[in-house]
C-alpha cells in the first residue's frame, strides 16, 4: 500500500532537511513524522514542497488601487527546467559562448519565464486561487539573468461590475528597480471567500543529457 497525501497523491521520498522561509511552514527533517497542522508523514520520507495556504481575494472585496507583489530569483535551474518545459532551446539561453556574442554579453532567461511569474503572482497573490486568467499584454523591456531577483507588482485598474472582471497592470523590476516587463491582464476573480493548500509538488532533480 503506498502512502499518500490528502490529496490522494503518493509521497515523494526525500533525504536531508527541507528548510523554506515562511513563518506558517515548520522545517522537517527525515524521521519526523507530523506537523504542526496536523498531517502526518511516513517515517524516512518528507513531502518536499510543504503545503501553505493560498487565500483569494473576492471580486466584491476589489477596488481600484488594490495592490500585491511576488518576488522571485532566476536560478541556473529555473532556466533549464524552462528550456525542458518549454522546449524553447534558442542557444542566447542556454550556450554561454554563443550568447557572449550577443548584445546582451550573455545568457538571458525566457521572456516567458517571466511573465510566468506574472502568472504564479495572479494565481497565488491577486485575485489568488479560483480566480482566471483571460488575457495579458506585454512589453520586454529588459533581459533578466541568472541571479537576478524580480518583482511582480499587480494593481488593479479597472473593474467591470456587469460582467465580473478587472484589468490588472502586471509591471516586472529587477533588483535595480528597472523595469524588465510592462503589461496587463485581463481577469476573471473568483466571486466568494476561497482558502486552499497549496497544491502540493513533487521534486524535480535535474542530470546531465545522455
Amino acid at each position: 500500500m503506498v502512502d499518500k497525501n490528502h490529496y490522494g497523491r503518493p509521497w515523494y521520498p526525500t533525504i536531508g532537511t527541507i528548510i523554506i522561509p515562511d513563518e506558517n511552514i515548520l522545517p522537517l527533517t527525515v524521521n519526523q513524522t507530523t506537523l504542526k497542522n496536523g498531517y502526518s508523514y511516513p517515517n524516512n520520507a518528507i513531502e518536499p514542497y510543504l503545503m501553505r495556504k493560498l487565500e483569494n481575494i473576492p471580486f466584491e472585496e476589489l477596488t481600484i488601487g488594490t495592490k500585491a507583489s511576488l518576488t522571485r530569483t532566476l536560478t541556473e535551474e529555473d532556466l533549464l527546467l524552462f528550456a525542458k518545459v518549454s522546449g524553447d532551446t534558442n542557444p542566447v539561453h542556454l550556450d554561454e559562448e554563443f550568447a557572449a556574442t550577443t548584445q546582451f554579453e550573455g545568457r538571458i532567461a525566457h521572456g516567458m519565464w517571466t511573465a510566468s511569474i506574472i502568472s504564479c503572482a495572479l494565481a497565488t497573490k491577486l485575485p489568488g486561487p479560483g480566480g482566471i486568467y483571460l488575457g495579458q499584454e506585454l512589453k520586454f523591456m529588459r533581459p533578466v539573468k541568472v541571479g537576478d531577483t524580480v518583482t511582480v507588482e499587480l494593481e488593479i485598474l479597472e473593474i467591470n461590475e456587469q460582467r465580473k472582471r478587472a484589468t490588472v497592470s502586471t509591471n516586472v523590476v529587477n533588483q535595480h528597480g528597472k523595469a524588465v516587463v510592462k503589461g496587463k491582464a485581463e481577469i476573471m476573480p473568483s466571486s466568494g471567500k476561497v482558502v486552499v493548500d497549496e497544491y502540493p509538488l513533487p521534486e524535480v532533480v535535474l542530470k546531465p543529457a545522455d
